[in-house]
């Protein structure tokens, strides 16, 4: 379908390019994007298969390319929500060519509602990233995956420092109710600095078969490095999430 099209990416090229076509059955072929390479582009893959629900098998590894370098603004944004018929695990190596400075809403809703999607989360899936938090960057990435397991990896979000970010982590993995095992404590990097609006508001809600501790930062809680945090800013972040440890002693408005 693509075939002619090679090179550099160019921002929006591919923005909703199926957005809402709930009626397209059959898998996604493999190399359709495969003549891009270079950089992201803004926007470039924003909601490209969103709504599309009958979709169905696994997402191909080396779906888009050769894309390689930092991060762009709204790169893959909502490119697979809703997508709910596509099954089989997330591939390791589908963002491996990413690496640079985050950006606002990099990934945000990416597999939101994607049911179908099993296996663990693989390591290291959003490629190397590093610095300082984007703007809403991890909103809503996994939410609703209720078909995802295992452990949430340890190095998932790349080397976060610095200040915290709006909606940086806003209902991430809100509703995905098969993660197990314990969250890795310094999964949010090293962040530091003045509380910021839904930064943390419903990250794990619903996520009832979590163990282990909550998540801390130079082993510190989340709740004592922002001890006055409110309901706009972490509001809900373990709601349900009753199989951590220290479920009893997490403040309101924290659960």
């Amino acid at each position: 379908l693509f075939a002619g099209i090679s090179g550099n990416p160019a921002n929006s090229m591919y923005a909703s390019t199926f957005s809402g076509c709930s009626g397209l059955t059959g898998s996604i072929p493999e190399n359709l994007f495969a003549g891009i390479s270079g950089a992201p582009a803004n926007y470039m893959f924003s909601g490209t298969f969103s709504g599309c629900s009958g979709l169905t098998g696994s997402i191909p590894e080396n779906l888009f390319g050769n894309l390689s370098g930092a991060p762009a603004d709204l790169m893959f944004n909502t490119t697979f929500s809703g997508c709910s018929g596509l099954t089989g695990e997330i591939p390791a190596g589908l963002f491996s060519g990413i690496t640079g400075n985050y950006a606002a809403q990099i990934y945000r809703g990416t597999f939101s509602n994607c049911r179908g999607l099993t296996g663990a989360i693989p390591d290291g899936l959003f490629g190397d990233l590093y610095g300082e938090p984007g703007n809403y960057m991890f909103n809503i990435t996994f939410n609703g995956c209720s078909g995802l397991t295992g452990p949430i990896p340890q190095n998932l979000f790349g080397n976060l420092s610095g200040a915290p970010n709006g909606g940086m982590f806003r209902e991430t993995f809100q509703g995905c109710s098969g993660l197990t095992g314990e969250i890795p404590e310094d999964l949010f990097g090293n962040i530091s600095g003045d509380a910021q609006g839904y930064m943390f508001v419903r990250t794990f809600s619903g996520c009832s078969k979590l163990t282990g501790d909550s998540p801390k930062i130079n082993g510190q809680y989340l709740y004592e490095i922002w001890p006055d945090a409110t309901n706009a800013q972490v509001g809900s972040m373990y709601s349900g999430a009753t199989g951590l440890t220290d479920y009893a002693d997490i403040p309101s408005p924290w659960k």
